[in-house]
């Protein structure tokens, strides 16, 4: 039985709006080698010595790779639960790197602020680990700037699933903004109404059922299409990233802040929900 069955997630409802890009990927190519590895793109030949979990592995020289566009399910730290399909994702991705030679592709911008290299690992086949994943309903596709180059391939990659509610995808993935509680932050997928939007020198702040504040830089709000920023106001719209629930530690509230805030990380995060 596949991995990808043998965990159960919670199922609270299904997954029944349908999204549109409001910005433009890459073109899709189901070869990912190919957007990472035109002519004398350079690529490492490496191999991989431990697996922390679905998204970030160990080199047999010591650096620690966080793999580029996609966010797989954490692992309990200290005794916690696993998320749904942790361990599915680490088992898999052990299948794909163990006993392998694997060629490493850094992102454009090559660490985070943890120390890890941001890169994709491919294998000798020219096959995606992070795509490979995706198929399996082994975790989220994310795109985070400027390390966008492979996003429609890994987009199409988490459709795939998605359509065939592999995975993370068993059951409803996407939660209501306005059922935000207190304590929930980390990775989400949120849709809700545009209830407000204010813009500041640097940003719009897109505020979904009066509960969650959208930031999105104005040099990210330059690439959606067709649709102005100021034209979400009333629409309903899905985007994803990290949420933070600045008033977890106690925290004072400034006046007319809201509680849960989410940064974009690319165009890409955000969704024109198009069923309503």
């Amino acid at each position: 039985m596949p991995l990808a069955y043998t965990e159960k997630a919670p199922l609270s409802g299904a997954f029944l709006f349908f999204c549109t890009l409001l910005f433009a990927l890459p073109a899709f190519s189901r070869d990912c080698s190919a957007l990472l590895l035109p002519p004398n793109s350079p690529a490492e030949k490496v191999r991989v010595s431990y697996i922390f979990d679905g998204d970030t592995v160990k080199l047999d020289d010591g650096r620690r790779i966080r793999l580029l566009g996609i966010n797989t399910p954490e692992m309990g730290p200290d005794g916690h639960a696993d998320e749904p399909f942790a361990v599915a994702a680490r088992q898999a991705l052990l299948r794909l790197t163990e006993r392998s030679e694997l060629l490493l592709v850094v992102g454009a911008k090559p660490e985070d602020h943890y120390g890890r290299v941001l890169g994709h690992l491919l294998r000798a086949d020219g096959s995606l680990l992070s795509a490979e994943l995706l198929r399996q309903g082994l975790g989220y596709w994310i795109s985070v700037s400027p390390n966008i180059r492979a996003a429609g391939c890994l987009a199409a990659a988490e459709q795939v699933a998605r359509q065939s509610g592999l995975g993370v995808w068993r059951g409803d993935a996407v939660r209501q903004a306005r059922q935000l509680q207190p304590g929930d932050q980390g990775f989400m997928l949120l849709e809700g109404r545009v209830t407000g939007i204010q813009t500041s020198r640097k940003a719009h702040w897109l505020t979904l059922d009066n509960r969650l504040v959208v930031q999105m830089s104005k040099a990210l709000a330059t690439q959606l299409k067709p649709l102005a920023v100021s034209a979400l106001r009333d629409r309903h719209i899905a985007v994803r990233g990290w949420v933070i629930d600045r008033q977890a530690r106690g925290q004072r509230l400034k006046k007319g802040y809201q509680r849960w805030l989410l940064r974009l990380t690319a165009a890409s995060m955000l969704q024109l929900v198009t069923d309503r």
